[in-house]
């Protein structure tokens, strides 16, 4: 008995009960021995065994009974995995800036956002929030009044998700007055661009 993988013959035993030198009767066999080292005894792997003896097709000389097996791992079986960590394409990334201009949500705030975080077990108004969105990764936001003053700066932290939040404080920390605001995006090799928004109280 040859395997077709290594081409090796392997050993087998064979129960002949009639002795005509077939599989034909019920109770005979061919058993398939493997060793997992060539020193290691000989064990039994398959068993090819009549159940239910046939006259129509019993086997003959010459003919082939192929077995096709999906072995168990084993101690030898070793496996590799390669990984690449998150990373920006700078043409897809400039093509996407290209493509969809950074804008503000909602815009104009007018006295909340639908994605404020909830209150909870506090008095009073609770954080405000606004979204500057399709934002590179890594571009700095900065945010002017209507007479060119510095309001705030705001970093994309490197994400993928292309937003950045604003809590609507300046840089002194107190709340930001309801008008109309500048903003600059500096998105450095990818460009810039500058938009508008408006708060209102």
């Amino acid at each position: 008995m040859t395997s077709a993988e290594s081409g090796s013959t392997l050993a087998f035993r064979f129960r002949d009960l009639d002795g005509d030198r077939t599989l034909n009767a019920t109770g005979e066999f061919i058993e398939v021995l493997t060793r997992q080292t060539p020193t290691a005894t000989a064990r039994v792997t398959w068993r090819i065994e009549v159940t239910q003896p046939s006259t129509d097709s019993v086997p003959n000389a010459g003919d082939t009974f192929r077995l096709v097996v999906v072995q168990p791992f084993s101690n030898g079986d070793a496996f590799t995995f390669t990984a690449r960590g998150a990373y920006v394409d700078p043409d897809a990334a400039r093509a996407a800036f290209e493509l969809e201009e950074p804008y503000v949500v909602p815009n104009p705030y007018v006295a909340s956002a639908s994605f404020e975080p909830e209150r909870f077990a506090t008095a009073g108004r609770g954080d405000r929030r606004m979204e500057f969105r399709a934002i590179p990764a890594g571009a700095t936001i900065r945010i002017y009044d209507v007479r060119g003053r510095l309001v705030q700066t705001l970093v994309h932290d490197g994400s993928t998700t292309g937003m950045v939040s604003w809590d609507l404080r300046t840089i002194d920390n107190l709340d930001v007055a309801g008008g109309l605001y500048i903003f600059h995006v500096d998105a450095g090799g990818l460009g810039d661009f500058v938009g508008r928004f408006a708060i209102i109280k």
